[in-house]
């Protein structure tokens, strides 16, 4: 996960080896400790997924085209959700990246055909069906949602591997560092593509993850999910703004 995370810094220009290191106390997070292993593999894959959209966004070519292909469909076989999240990135990374020029969007469409048409076959098939099996006499659940603040909370709770109230403490002065970088980063952004990737991509799989369900139906554990993602996105701007302050405050003690 640090790796991709670093993957995703350098192909947007932001200090990658930063980014990373920002991203390691993620990658013993949550999801992990509750032995979603196949969605565990599914996160790096999609910000690896995210990197080639913003470079085929960038270079629309028959190589671009099947790296972004080959991330998706990997995805979607880890996860259907890493999917889904690796769709609603690509999107974004278009937006952000692709000053909306359609043929990149017809481009990043197209890369992600072959995953789809995967997805289609299961749902056709009702290979998704037996995935969560439930038993007739028990009625199905409705959409149920977090209250709000267990999902404000859930955005650390969950990325971290928080054991309990007395571990909070060690994550604190990381939180800190990455909201210190943020901040810095938004005030500073400007019309930066890549900037705005990083933080809309923070905000929506952070602070976005409040309006997500907690259960469909049957499917259980739904916004609690998201926010390893998020949280990678966060060490990526984190990186880019302290950086960025790093670099005035060099400036400020040793003018050149």
């Amino acid at each position: 996960l640090p790796l991709a995370t670093a993957r995703l810094a350098a192909v947007l220009g932001i200090p990658w080896a930063l980014a990373g290191i920002l991203a390691l106390p993620l990658g013993l997070g949550w999801p992990l400790r509750m032995g979603f292993v196949s969605f565990v593999l599914g996160q790096p894959v999609v910000l690896l997924g995210t990197a080639a959209a913003v470079l085929l966004c960038r270079e629309r070519s028959a190589l671009r085209m099947a790296e972004l292909a080959g991330w998706a469909v990997v995805a979607y076989l880890l996860h259907a959700f890493a999917f889904g999240f690796l769709c609603a990135l690509v999107m974004l990374a278009w937006l952000c990246t692709a000053a909306r020029s359609f043929r990149a969007f017809a481009a990043v469409v197209a890369a992600l055909v072959p995953a789809g048409l995967l997805a289609a076959s299961d749902v056709a098939n009702r290979a998704l069906s037996s995935v969560i099996v439930r038993d007739a006499a028990t009625p199905a659940a409705g959409i149920s949602f977090r209250p709000f603040g267990r999902a404000l909370m859930n955005i650390a709770s969950r990325s971290y591997g928080i054991s309990g109230p007395e571990s909070v403490g060690f994550y604190l002065p990381h939180l800190i560092l990455l909201l210190v970088g943020i901040v810095w980063l938004a005030a500073r952004a400007g019309r930066n593509g890549s900037y705005w990737l990083a933080l809309l991509g923070t905000g929506f799989f952070t602070l976005g993850s409040i309006a997500f369900p907690d259960s469909v139906g049957n499917v259980y554990l739904l916004g609690p999910r998201v926010n390893v993602i998020g949280m990678c996105f966060a060490s990526v701007a984190a990186a880019a703004g302290l950086s960025r302050a790093g670099a005035r405050v060099l400036l400020a003690a040793f003018p050149l």
